[in-house]
């Protein structure tokens, strides 16, 4: 059976007395006019109206709160209104004809009179329950979406005071300072990747998304700077799709991913290793995959196991940022996944990252936007 915590819990207090209000003045009108046209009494009128109001009324709003969830609104609203109506029709018997039994004595006019009204009262009442209940709906809507916002604005904050850490700029510097004396060309190439890359961390990381080109070139740019670091220790490739290099993404979701490869899996290896970034479509799809040949996943973090629905295999706060980004940005529908690839011998050939999103939340960014 429904759950329903008691009337207190699931009937505003200001709908029950504006309605009240509401039924009160019409029969306030309803007795004037039948007083006006010697119809009758006003006060005996007024009594027999205001009966007929309020058994409408609380019959439809009880009948809303405990029936419409099995029967539907409009069904529950002529249940209440059933419900009043006899309600309303049998005080009419008792205090004016006395018996219940007199009433095919009562005029046809009378009775078709009381029925409008509550019909009236009925429709009045249903009529400002549905505003109300729009109202009600359009402000959750409204404040999930300020709520949404909110989170997306906290998020964007956690990833830019991840960005560009200390020590990365530092020994970029460095590296830019003993390539001026060496290799003039390199020291500008690492300069201007340098400041394409924290240009996009400050001013790209505010935006909600990003072209995917934009992405790609962020990560080129990290790449290049920590090869001319590592030297022959690190290489890469990224390919990507052209006809995806328009569309939309959220900022900086594979940069940290490629930044974690670099870290935690290729530096700390003796030889070295390779990166790859392959960007591709596949079944109205967005997938991402960032693949190294570094250490791989610590022990104990890799359980070899496919992940849905937004789930992920790793740990990390990068990773954590990206998939509340990714959740807020493509719901649940969005997947990240994390773990270690093998060779066709079996031993250990790195760590491998995918990251795939519906292309429906990824439209493409028109010139103004990318630029």
């Amino acid at each position: 059976m429904h759950n329903r915590k008691g009337i207190l819990s699931t009937i505003d207090r200001n709908e029950i007395i504006r309605d009240t209000i509401q039924t009160f003045l019409i029969c306030c009108v309803i007795s004037m006019l039948v007083w006006w046209s010697g119809g009758g009494e006003f006060w005996v009128t007024f009594q027999v109206s205001l009966v007929f109001g309020a058994a409408c009324l609380t019959a439809v709003r009880l009948s809303l709160y405990f029936i419409s969830p099995y029967t539907g609104a409009s069904i529950s609203v002529l249940l209440g209104f059933l419900v009043g109506v006899s309600v309303g029709l049998l005080n009419l018997f008792h205090q004016i004809y006395g018996d219940v039994s007199k009433i095919l004595d009562v005029p046809l006019s009378e009775l078709l009179l009381k029925i409008l009204f509550s019909a009236l009262v009925t429709y009045v009442f249903f009529s400002s329950h549905r505003l109300t209940r729009k109202n009600r709906e359009l402000q959750e809507q409204k404040l999930k979406a300020v709520t949404q916002e909110k989170e997306i604005v906290e998020a964007n904050l956690r990833l830019l005071q991840s960005q560009i850490e200390p020590h990365f700029l530092f020994n970029t510097l460095a590296n830019i300072k003993v390539l001026i004396e060496l290799d003039k060309d390199a020291a500008k190439r690492v300069l201007d990747d340098l400041t394409g890359l924290l240009r996009a961390s400050i001013m790209k990381s505010h935006d909600k998304s990003i072209s995917i080109s934009e992405e790609v070139e962020l990560v080129r740019a990290y790449l290049s700077i920590q090869s001319v670091r590592m030297g022959d220790r690190l290489t890469f490739e990224i390919e990507c799709d052209e006809d995806l290099k328009r569309l939309s993404c959220a900022p900086f979701l594979i940069q940290p991913i490629v930044e974690n490869a670099v870290h935690h899996g290729i530096e700390p290896k003796m030889n070295g290793g390779n990166i790859s970034v392959s960007i591709t479509s596949n079944n109205d799809q967005c997938s991402i995959l960032v693949r190294d040949t570094g250490l791989g996943l610590q022990e104990g973090l890799d359980h070899n196991a496919k992940t849905t629905h937004n789930k992920v295999k790793g740990n990390g706060i990068a990773l954590a940022n990206i998939r509340e980004r990714m959740r807020l940005m493509y719901s649940d529908e969005s997947t990240l996944v994390v773990e270690n690839w093998y060779k066709d011998n079996g031993d250990l050939g790195g760590c491998l990252t995918s990251l795939s999103w519906p292309l429906k939340y990824s439209p493409e960014l028109t010139k103004s936007a990318l630029s």
